[in-house]
């Protein structure tokens, strides 16, 4: 059992096949070894799995922006100069590279996560949520955003900066589907805080809640998360 346990792992070495397993055929403390062996390989395939459908999400979110704005140079490059013309083609290069910044920051954030690299600090919600509807709604002229926040300190086990991130991505979505309104407004219950982010566009459909939380993403663009809750204020 110890050779075929050696052998295996000099396998996964030499291949890099997480999808091999060691056989387990007793109860002793070989048995649970090849069990422990196996549980290690399994989660180490998760993660390469995860990680390589991760590289390929970021390569086609990355490409987008880039294909965009060279196509723009390229069209301008090659027509006779015309300032009205020129100024809105500098104007979607402009939006792009704006993607495309915020889709670099995204992706220090996650590897930030991933590290488990945020520190420790707290953020008061209300707050939080006043500065990113602040940033938001100029960018929305058509839509109605109303706040409504409590008086009262509400502080959460998370930076502000990272609240104020979570805040301000959730009422972009909402801002993004929403006809003509979105409220905002924090509560208190007991230990938490609760946040609603409230807009009149046509809501989630139930079987696709389930995909919301995962990295890159995009339902169609009249689904759209409308509620979050934030524990244990301090």
């Amino acid at each position: 059992p110890i050779d075929r346990l050696t052998r295996t792992a000099s396998d996964v070495a030499r291949t890099g096949r997480f999808s091999t397993r060691f056989t387990v055929q007793t109860q002793d403390e070989l048995g649970r070894l090849g069990a422990t062996f196996n549980a290690m390989l399994e989660s180490l395939e998760t993660t390469y799995e995860r990680e390589r459908s991760f590289i390929g999400d970021v390569s086609h979110e990355l490409r987008q922006p880039l294909t965009a704005i060279t196509g723009e140079t390229e069209l301008a490059l090659q027509r006779p100069p015309d300032p009205a013309h020129d100024h809105e083609t500098f104007e979607r290069i402009k939006e792009r590279a704006t993607s495309l910044r915020s889709l670099i920051d995204d992706l220090l954030l996650l590897a930030r996560a991933d590290a488990r690299a945020f520190g420790t600090g707290t953020g008061e919600v209300s707050d939080s949520l006043a500065e990113a509807c602040n940033a938001v709604r100029p960018f929305y002229p058509k839509i109605t955003l109303a706040v409504h926040v409590r008086e009262e300190t509400l502080m959460v086990g998370i930076p502000a900066p990272l609240l104020v991130r979570l805040f301000t991505n959730i009422v972009r979505n909402a801002m993004q589907v929403a006809r003509a309104r979105v409220t905002a407004t924090v509560t208190h219950e007991g230990r938490n805080a609760v946040v609603t982010i409230d807009d009149d566009g046509p809501g989630i459909p139930e079987a696709a809640r389930g995909l919301l939380f995962r990295r890159f993403e995009r339902l169609p663009r009249d689904q759209h998360l409308s509620l979050i809750h934030i524990s244990e204020p301090t």
